[in-house]
């Protein structure tokens, strides 16, 4: 018997009048039976009632209260809690009662970005579905999946999603039901899975992703102020039918959760349905998917995009912004910001003229390694080597390495593991005659290459800054590296390139960071 997602018990017709008139306690969606709640925290529970009205909130030996403001919003904090993979009982009393059961403490990390971050569990290579199959029966592992598509041009109290345990997904998957974009980001799935792990306590992932997005349209209007980027926002000759269409859309999220009550398995794609307005804000679908779920305790995040900025020149800068405004909103200083390097892809094959063979790189990647360096608390991975020669799908089907290796960074990072969690980093290039000399930070093992053949994808250039393809040797920690058309090299670089798969590596297996580096004379 598998397990569905719990829903706490309200009529559909209170649920269809909530968004008009307050009556009964609500809570917002990701306030759910099956919930996991971020241990050594504050822990926000809020929800909406009858102005005036006082709630109270029961869990783990606590009761908190709050009385309902004029809007109807109320709002508890919990004292940090302990671990707990007991299911526990949550009660919010008002003018109803509702039991929210099998409620777990423990680590909560969100699971956002485009695509490849939305890529489900249902869509990965066989033998990652088999080791997903085999968790059928861990119970501390759990996923919350916001549903795609909802953007608003004002914030939303809440928005369309459920939390549900692995017995439930994992049948859906091998059942055939969930399509490559309808849930359970297979990335976030096994980030989740590694912590649960290796921490041995529960994990709530909470997955709000959307496929062919920008990192503009996820920033928080707290990010944007803080950076003084400019932003389209909502006029105030506008702002009358923008409540309007709040409202209405407000109505149809409430909806989407009565039918998911009765037919969960429709999963994400039941707000297909919903008549979601296109949205003249930038930040639209951070209104929908992201600002319902503030102040929910969490840890930190883990990010998944870059593709839909191939062309952008200001990425670090929208990096500087998508991280603070978040920290800030979800009130976690120096926030965990884990980002993935965009894999090995041929972005310019259907516009070479408009993307050129270094794009990725000196638009994205380029933002992600200073991010690394320069933000606090921000980290990234390369996954050059998960796409096996396959430079046509932007899509990598093998999941597993990107969510390990997020996880690698949070358990070094946040839990004090004594781990791996990088590979090979450029130190310094240094001229030798009229060869260079590179080395590397965080050499574990040894330098080795993945094919046993020369180490690929390096390149020298003079002052010209023509960059000619260069012989490289590995010599113990270093890499020697020279051309016979570049007399005087002063540039190099390594792997700069939209579709490299660089072959030089850990023999950890780690691959090693790309590089584009002037020459130290």
């Amino acid at each position: 018997m598998h397990l569905k997602p719990k829903f706490y018990s309200i009529s559909i017709i209170t649920l269809l009048m909530a968004s008009l008139v307050v009556a009964d306690v609500k809570l917002p969606a990701i306030i759910n039976s099956q919930m996991v709640l971020q241990h050594g925290t504050k822990a926000p529970i809020w929800g909406w009632a009858d102005t005036g009205e006082k709630v109270s909130v029961s869990f783990a030996g606590q009761t908190k209260s709050a009385t309902a403001a004029s809007d109807g919003k109320w709002m508890v904090t919990l004292d940090p809690l302990k671990v707990s993979a007991q299911p526990q009982v949550m009660t919010i009393k008002g003018k109803n009662t509702l039991t929210l059961d099998d409620v777990l403490v423990g680590e909560v990390w969100i699971a956002s970005g485009q695509s490849n971050m939305e890529f489900s569990i249902g869509a990965i290579v066989p033998e990652e579905q088999a080791l997903i199959s085999a968790q059928i029966d861990n119970k501390l592992l759990r996923m919350f999946c916001v549903a795609p598509k909802i953007q608003s041009s004002l914030a939303l109290s809440d928005t369309a999603g459920y939390w549900s345990v692995g017995s439930y997904f994992i049948n859906q998957m091998e059942a055939g039901k969930i399509r490559t974009y309808d849930s359970h980001s297979a990335a976030g799935y096994f980030f989740g899975l590694k912590l649960q792990q290796a921490l041995q306590m529960p994990v709530g992932v909470i997955d709000t992703s959307w496929g062919s997005t920008s990192i503009e349209v996820w920033i928080a209007d707290e990010g944007y102020e803080m950076e003084g980027i400019d932003y389209r926002k909502v006029k105030a000759d506008q702002e009358a039918e923008a409540i309007t269409v709040r409202d209405q859309l407000a109505q149809d999220i409430v909806q989407w959760r009565a039918a998911a009550q009765t037919s969960v398995e429709k999963n994400r794609m039941v707000s297909a349905n919903m008549k979601v307005p296109k949205s003249s804000v930038t930040n639209a679908i951070y209104n929908g998917m992201v600002a319902p779920l503030v102040p929910f305790a969490v840890k930190g995040v883990i990010w998944y995009q870059g593709e839909g900025n191939v062309t952008s020149t200001d990425y670090f800068q929208k990096l500087k912004a998508l991280t603070g405004g978040w920290s800030k909103v979800f009130n976690v200083p120096d926030m965990p910001f884990y980002l993935v390097q965009m894999a090995p892809y041929n972005y310019g094959h259907k516009n070479p003229k408009q993307i050129g063979p270094q794009a990725i790189y000196d638009s994205v990647v380029s933002a992600q390694y200073k991010a690394a360096k320069e933000i606090e608390g921000c980290d990234v991975i390369n996954i050059s080597d998960t796409v096996s020669g396959d430079v046509k799908n932007v899509h990598p089907t093998h999941k597993k390495t990107v969510g390990d290796r997020l996880a690698a960074l949070a358990l070094k990072h946040d839990y004090g593991k004594d781990m791996v969690c990088t590979g090979p980093r450029f130190q310094n290039a240094t001229l030798a005659g009229n060869k260079v000399e590179v080395s590397f930070d965080h050499i574990d093992q040894g330098l080795e290459t993945s094919d046993g053949e020369a180490p690929n994808w390096f390149e020298l250039a003079g002052a010209d800054g023509v960059f000619v393809v260069a012989q490289a040797k590995i010599d113990g920690d270093q890499i020697i590296v020279s051309s016979p058309d570049v007399k005087a090299p002063q540039f190099i670089r390594m792997a700069w390139n939209n579709i490299a798969e660089q072959n030089l590596r850990d023999k950890n297996g780690w691959p090693a960071f790309s590089f584009n580096e002037a020459v130290s004379q």
